[in-house]
C-alpha cells in the first residue's frame, strides 16, 4: 500500500471526474463563515540543522522536577536496553499480526508477554494487551456482565478516579448499574454492611494497593462471594505483585492493571498498557488478541492468533469487545523489562521503594502540621494530612524542583519509586519543615 499524496494533475483529474473545476468549487457547500481564509503564519521550511536547533530552543524552556507523584502513573527507571531493543525496525510497528506465517517474531514476544503476565498475577490466561489501566477496568466489568448476565457493579471507593470515570462512560451505554462501596477507618473497602443475598451483583471491583496506597484483602472479599455468581475484579500495579500475594492466589476472577510501570515512561499520559488476565473459565470471554503456541506439519514451533471467533472482525456486534489493534509495542517494552529484571530483580526494586517510602512517611510524621493518615499497610504510596493549604505547598515545592500531588485542600498523595533517594527525600522534607 502506497502512502503518497496525489499530484496536482491527479487532483485535477479527480475533480474533473466528479464534475468540479476546482477544489474551491468542490467545498463551496461549506458556509463561508466556517472557512478560515487568513494565512496561518507558518514560516518557510527549515533545513534539518535549523529544525533541530529550533526544537532544542523550544525544549530548553521546559524544566524537570523530581517527581513524588503517583496516582496511577509512576516515575520508574527504564533500563537503556529496553529503549534500544524496542526501537529496532523489526518491532517498531503498530501492525496487528493477522498473517501468522510472516509475523512469528511479533507473535512470539506477545506469547512470552502473556506468559509473564500469567506468572506475575497467578492467573490462567492473559490477552496480548489492552489500551490502558482505565479501559482494562471497563472491559473487565463488561466481561463479567456478559458472563453472568447481571448488570450491577459494586466499586471500591478507593478505585483510581480516572478508572472510575471511564467505567461510568462504558456503563452508561450498556445499562450497567454502578454503586460505590463504603470505606472503613483504615483506608480500605468495607463489605460488612452490603447485602449480597439476592445474588444480583455482576462484579465487585477492588484495587490493591488502592488509590491512597493501602493494601486491600482480596481473599476476604472472595470468601464472601464464593457461593454467588458475582465475579471479583482485582486491580493492581503489576510491580507490587512481586512482593504481594498475586490475585490468582486470592480468589480474584479477573485481574486488570496499568502496565506503564513495566519499562515505560510517564510520557505525558501515554501511550500506556492495559493488562488483563483471567481464570480458564473466562478465556472465551476475554477481549483483545490472544496468541497461542502450536506446531506446524514439520513439528516446528509456531505462534498464531487464537480463539479469534471472540473478536469483532469475525463476529461484529456479537464480539466480546471492540478492542482492535492492541498496545503491542508497549507490551514488547514490558516483556523486555520483565525479562531483564526477572522475579528477583522486580522484588528488589519494590523492596527499595518500600524502604524509602516508610522512611519518608516516618519523617513526615515528625513535622508540625503534617500527619501520615495510615502509617502502615502500604508499599510505596501514602496519604498525608496537612493543616496547611496543600495546593500552596505543592506550588512551593515545584519552585524548588519537586512535584507532589495535592488531592484535596488538606491532603497530599505521596509516591516513592526506586528513582528517588534519601538525599532527594530529605530536601523535600526540608521544604515541608520551612513551610509556614
Amino acid at each position: 500500500m502506497k502512502y503518497i499524496p496525489c499530484t496536482e494533475q491527479e487532483e485535477k483529474d479527480i475533480l474533473s471526474f466528479l464534475g468540479y473545476e476546482s477544489f474551491d468549487q468542490f467545498i463551496s457547500f461549506i458556509p463561508k463563515d466556517l472557512l478560515i481564509n487568513e494565512k496561518y503564519g507558518i514560516s518557510k521550511g527549515l533545513s534539518e540543522l535549523e529544525l533541530l536547533a529550533h526544537m532544542k530552543n523550544i525544549s530548553s524552556k521546559n524544566s524537570e522536577a523530581i517527581s513524588f507523584i503517583g496516582a496511577g502513573a509512576y516515575d520508574k527507571y527504564v533500563p537503556t536496553i529496553v529503549d534500544f531493543l524496542s526501537s529496532r525496525s523489526e518491532f517498531y510497528t503498530a501492525y496487528t499480526p493477522y498473517q501468522a506465517e510472516v509475523s512469528q517474531g511479533t507473535l512470539q514476544y506477545l506469547y512470552e508477554y502473556q506468559s509473564m503476565i500469567c506468572s506475575l498475577t497467578g492467573m490462567d490466561a492473559a490477552n496480548a494487551s489492552l489500551y490502558d489501566g482505565a479501559s482494562s477496568v471497563a472491559e473487565a466489568a463488561i466481561l463479567a456482565s456478559g458472563h453472568n448476565k447481571l448488570n450491577k457493579i459494586l466499586v471500591s471507593p478507593f478505585l483510581n478516579k480516572n478508572y472510575l470515570s471511564v467505567l461510568k462512560t462504558h456503563a452508561k451505554n450498556l445499562n450497567l448499574e454502578i454503586s460505590m462501596l463504603p470505606e472503613n477507618n483504615h483506608g480500605q473497602t468495607s463489605l460488612d454492611e452490603i447485602d449480597l443475598s439476592n445474588n444480583d451483583i455482576s462484579s465487585i471491583i477492588i484495587q490493591s494497593p488502592n488509590f491512597i496506597g493501602q493494601i486491600e484483602d482480596w481473599s476476604k472479599i472472595s470468601n464472601k462471594i464464593k457461593d454467588l455468581s458475582t465475579l471479583l475484579i482485582g486491580v493492581a500495579d503489576p510491580t507490587t505483585l512481586s512482593i504481594l500475594n498475586p490475585p490468582g492466589h486470592c480468589g480474584v476472577d479477573i485481574y486488570v492493571g496499568e502496565g506503564q510501570t513495566l519499562g515505560n515512561y510517564l510520557s505525558y499520559g501515554g501511550p500506556y498498557l492495559g493488562l488483563m488476565s483471567v481464570k480458564n473459565s473466562l478465556i472465551r470471554k476475554i477481549p483483545g488478541r490472544i496468541v497461542g503456541k502450536t506446531e506446524d506439519i514439520d513439528g516446528k514451533t509456531g505462534y498464531t492468533l487464537t480463539l479469534q471467533t471472540r473478536e469483532q472482525h469475525i463476529r461484529r456486534e456479537r464480539a466480546t469487545s471492540n478492542i482492535c489493534t492492541n498496545q503491542g509495542l508497549i507490551a514488547l517494552r514490558a516483556t523486555l523489562y520483565l525479562s531483564l529484571l526477572g522475579s528477583e530483580g522486580l522484588r528488589k526494586i519494590n523492596q527499595l521503594s518500600m524502604s524509602l517510602a516508610y522512611y519518608m512517611s516516618e519523617e513526615i510524621d515528625k513535622i508540625d502540621g503534617f500527619t501520615v493518615v495510615h502509617k502502615s499497610n502500604f508499599i510505596n504510596e501514602f496519604l498525608v494530612n496537612t493543616t496547611n493549604d496543600a495546593e500552596e505547598i505543592a506550588n512551593k515545592c515545584l519552585k524548588k524542583g519537586y512535584s507532589i500531588l495535592p488531592i484535596s485542600k488538606n491532603k497530599i498523595l505521596i509516591a516513592v519509586t526506586e528513582k528517588r533517594n534519601k538525599e532527594q527525600i530529605d530536601k523535600l522534607l526540608d521544604i515541608f519543615r520551612k513551610h509556614k
